[in-house]
């Protein structure tokens, strides 16, 4: 049970399984790496490749993952917690649709469930869900985490399944959260998955006999998570309050804690001596939270000009992030997993959370199973090391200050948040566009004073950022100087607080309501990547392919650019006009999506270069073939 040799990579978990398709995907995160987000569909349709971190360097290839994904993805997140990309990418503006910002029903809390509803097609096979529970965000953090899968297909019956009623309910809670109107198809993308999961009759994992979904902080279900045991309870959770900690030092025996040194820091002189009296207290071992951190270290500072944004964020390792409860009555255990942590908010129904819980006996799925023999260098007990505290909780005036700061960057946040920004795209010139910011009136009178900020569109980097003070004031805001392919929705906002000689900064992206956006932004964009032959003929290819054609993509992921283009032949193993043709036979909607990006690429000069020479006489004579059908 949760052995460390168990591991499970995140992307590996959304790509289907033999014999099916991705169709649909809906998330929910706290926090969301947008690079991660752009990553995930590579994952999900190109599932054959043996790197992500491989396939993103090939801009054509992620186009095509964010094509096949169009309109069949959304992912839910807490309004203003969307990471800061550290390199602008023009495909990042194909995300827009999907990221959907949200606030939890109490003002004093946060969006925070963790899960994914996958939904999976086959020709010969019945439609089939994967439910994934998470203790991670949607981020490329590599901290000791928590992963549930479940799946099942959907029956043929007339009623849902009661066990799934929860799932459901939370499902269609999701876009009444929504800071601002969601599109059309990830409302009918929400209903379609609630209406099929309430028919799905999800596996229970081995080990256990029975589960239950458990969505808190949603109008209709409890607002509370219980941590209660008869005879033994476990908490590992990387954040704590005290209060949540009180079953561990008025009940039970033997008892286990299991978190962050710096959270135990935090607990009170006498709340730790009492939770010792019942409980052994551990902390991730240092070295056990950073395996391989010498050796990414030097990497960093040998080949930092050779490193993409995504190998920076995968070698990126931190520590336990996992949140999981054990409780023990009798013979039985029940484990709790998801994304609540041992705190108030979570546990008291301030945030919106998902947990799942499981039964089982507890000689299989008890504390001791969890934490495995101390001779067992596998076992998860081989990663804690004791904690002890070797002196009282000091007084510490930093960090009061890093907390004042801290609140006072959660404030100007929280402004912005709630100040009802928009965007108006105005056409200035050839090819060249302004982008006005605007607030509601009034809405940022409670910006702290002590706070700066800067903003910026995502595309267009931090050189071309604009200071606040307009918004601050009640006029709008400017971005000038725009091209067509730079306009975005993604605006990014950095915020530096100051305070008693200290200053603290935080940053953030929020997806904002654009009017104006003009209609061939996207064709542009694509125009813009598919910029010469060796990418068209790449691009072309990944349009031919089905996504069940794992031989076709597997070639075309391993070709190197400079294998084509430029006058240069196609590998003997990729017969450009044997797929055409077969397409011409099979499947002549891929003909019309080539054809328009033909036509498109012939509409300028600039885009006739990336035009193979030949390609446009082959491909004359295939339409010419399909008119006369």
């Amino acid at each position: 049970m949760l052995r460390l040799n168990d591991r499970s990579l995140y992307l590996n978990e959304l790509r289907p399984p033999d014999g099916y398709v991705l169709d649909k995907a809906l998330g929910t995160t706290f926090t969301l790496d947008l690079l991660s987000l752009l990553v995930a569909p590579v994952s999900m349709v190109f599932y054959e490749a043996e790197s992500s971190s491989a396939v993103l360097k090939d801009p054509t290839a992620v186009l095509e993952a964010l094509r096949r994904v169009t309109g069949r993805v959304g992912i839910f997140c807490q309004q203003g917690r969307i990471s800061v990309p550290s390199t602008s990418r023009l495909l990042y503006s194909y995300l827009e649709p999907a990221v959907i910002e949200v606030r939890p029903p109490r003002k004093n809390g946060v969006f925070h469930p963790k899960v994914w509803l996958l939904r999976f097609v086959g020709e010969e096979h019945p439609v089939m869900y994967r439910f994934l529970c998470l203790s991670r965000n949607l981020t490329f953090d590599k901290s000791w985490d928590t992963v549930l899968c479940l799946e099942g297909t959907v029956l043929n019956r007339r009623y849902g399944i009661g066990r799934t009623k929860p799932l459901v309910d939370f499902v269609r809670s999701l876009p009444r959260l929504a800071v601002r109107e969601v599109g059309p198809s990830v409302l009918d993308m929400v209903e379609q998955i609630a209406g099929e999961v309430a028919r799905v009759r999800f596996e229970v994992p081995e080990g256990f006999s029975e589960f239950s979904f458990v969505p808190v902080g949603i109008p209709g279900y409890r607002r509370r998570i219980s941590l209660s045991a008869r005879n033994r309870l476990l908490v590992l959770s990387p954040f704590l309050t005290e209060d949540v900690l009180e079953p561990l030092a008025e009940s039970g025996r033997g008892n286990v804690l299991i978190s962050r040194a710096e959270s135990l820091d935090g607990i009170s002189d006498d709340a730790l001596a009492a939770i010792k009296s019942r409980t052994s207290v551990y902390a991730m071992d240092e070295q056990a939270e950073r395996p391989e951190e010498v050796d990414v270290e030097d990497q960093l500072s040998q080949d930092a000009d050779d490193m993409t944004e995504l190998d920076r964020a995968e070698a990126d390792l931190s520590g336990l992030h996992a949140k999981m409860y054990i409780a023990e009555d009798g013979w039985d255990a029940r484990l709790l997993t998801g994304s609540a942590n041992a705190t108030t908010a979570a546990m008291g129904g301030a945030n919106v959370e998902f947990m799942v819980e499981l039964t089982g006996r507890r000689a299989l799925v008890g504390i001791n199973r969890f934490m495995g023999a101390e001779t067992d260098k596998n076992a998860f007990r081989s990663l804690l090391v004791p904690y002890e505290r070797t002196s009282p909780v000091a007084d510490d005036e930093d960090a009061k200050i890093r907390k004042a700061l801290e609140g006072v960057l959660a404030r100007g946040r929280q402004a912005l948040t709630e100040a009802d920004l928009s965007l108006q795209v105005v056409l200035v010139g050839p090819d060249l566009y302004s982008m006005e910011m605007m607030g509601a009136a009034g809405a940022l009178s409670r910006f702290p004073e002590n706070t700066v900020g800067i903003c910026f569109p995502i595309t267009t980097g931090e050189n071309a950022a604009r200071a606040l003070e307009p918004l601050v004031v009640g006029r709008a805001l400017s971005f000038p100087n725009m091209s067509l392919v730079s306009l975005t929705s993604f605006v990014a906002f950095k915020l530096i607080a100051s305070l008693e000689g200290r200053s603290m900064e935080t940053s953030f992206v929020l997806n904002l309501p654009v009017r104006g956006m003009p209609e061939e932004r996207d064709r542009q964009i694509l125009l813009a990547i598919v910029s010469d032959e060796g990418r068209f003929i790449r691009y072309l290819l990944f349009l031919l392919a089905d996504e069940s054609d794992a031989s076709l993509i597997g070639r075309v992921l391993a070709m190197e650019s400079s294998q084509v283009g430029e006058g240069k032949p196609l590998p003997n193993d990729i017969p450009l006009l044997e797929e055409l043709v077969r397409a011409y036979a099979r499947d002549p909607e891929r003909l019309t999506r080539i054809g328009r990006l033909v036509d498109d690429l012939l509409e300028s000069d600039e885009g006739r270069k990336g035009i193979p020479e030949g390609f446009e006489r082959v491909w004359k004579a295939l339409m010419q073939a399909r008119s006369k059908g």
